[in-house]
């Protein structure tokens, strides 16, 4: 049958090193349900956000994702999980084998 093909990896001229890459995004329906979740859990008395509510400014929004990307940044499991596929991603690209070292 012979033997697999390898894939050859190319790299592309001209890369752009300020390319953005988005890891998550939130709309404004979403930030309401989510308030909106917050409020009921925590028994708070204020009026349902709609997706259209002029109290999700674009100000309002952008703190409530950075504040939900510091949490993560925060939380041990979540850094030591994300290091960890981040680590076996390099590993794989520059052809490292794992299984003689020790992750931490």
């Amino acid at each position: 049958m012979g033997a697999p093909k390898t894939r050859k990896k190319t790299r592309p001229s001209g890369l752009d090193p300020k390319q953005v890459f988005i890891i998550q995004s939130l709309t404004r329906e979403e930030i309401a349900e989510k308030v909106n979740s917050i409020a009921e859990t925590e028994g708070w008395d204020i009026p349902k956000l709609q997706d259209n509510d002029p109290r999700l400014t674009d100000e309002f929004c952008k703190d409530y994702c950075d504040g939900l990307d510091s949490g993560i940044c925060d939380a041990d499991e979540v850094v030591d999980a994300q290091y960890q596929y981040e680590r076996g991603c390099v590993a794989s690209e520059f052809g490292i084998d794992l299984d003689d070292e020790d992750p931490e």
